[in-house]
């Protein structure tokens, strides 16, 4: 009879989890991307990434850009933005020369997450969150750069990281995600 009764229970119980109404799976739009400073994403490297990965993964972008970059202590650079809006990401890659998109050879640089992308550092740090929480996280910025409300950025070249804040609501809007660097 105790036999009987466990076999009911047990099928009963497992018949009930088979049911997919069930079970309770979390929506996309309820997770966070998690990025980790100075590498980028799991499916996203910075230095790694080839932009026609991201392409395969995302589709096309919603907008690109050219411009190029001038640098204090080494050449100008040629830069590529890939714009997916929707999903809250930019894509950065650079070259030595005007060669427009170069999807075969270029590699991303530079990861740009905004609110959209709901994104959190491996650190715990959202976006949206407080920005009274950086310094906690990941201690003070570096030293050649000072908090300016009219420019409102926390550098962290050497983990390959910058947040920026929104100046009216002091929440982070912002990860830019790049190798580290001295």
């Amino acid at each position: 009879m105790k036999f009987i009764f466990f076999l009911f229970t047990f099928i009963t119980v497992f018949s009930s989890c088979k049911e997919e109404n069930n079970i309770r799976k979390l929506e996309n739009k309820d997770q966070h991307t998690i990025v980790q400073p100075g590498i980028g994403t799991e499916k996203f490297i910075v230095g790694k990434t080839n932009i026609k990965n991201v392409f395969v993964e995302l589709g096309k972008p919603n907008k690109f850009t050219q411009g190029i970059t001038d640098y204090t202590n080494r050449e100008a650079t040629f830069e590529n933005r890939y714009f997916y809006i929707k999903e809250g990401l930019t894509f950065i890659t650079e070259t030595d020369e005007s060669k427009g998109e170069d999807i075969e050879n270029a590699v991303i640089e530079v990861i740009i997450f905004e609110e959209n992308s709901k994104a959190k550092t491996s650190d715990g740090l959202a976006l949206g969150g407080i920005a009274g929480k950086i310094n906690y996280v990941y201690g003070k910025q570096d030293k050649d750069r000072t908090p300016n409300p009219d420019y409102p950025y926390f550098y962290y070249r050497k983990k390959g990281l910058t947040v920026k804040i929104d100046p009216d609501t002091k929440n982070i809007n912002e990860f830019i995600i790049y190798q580290p660097y001295e």
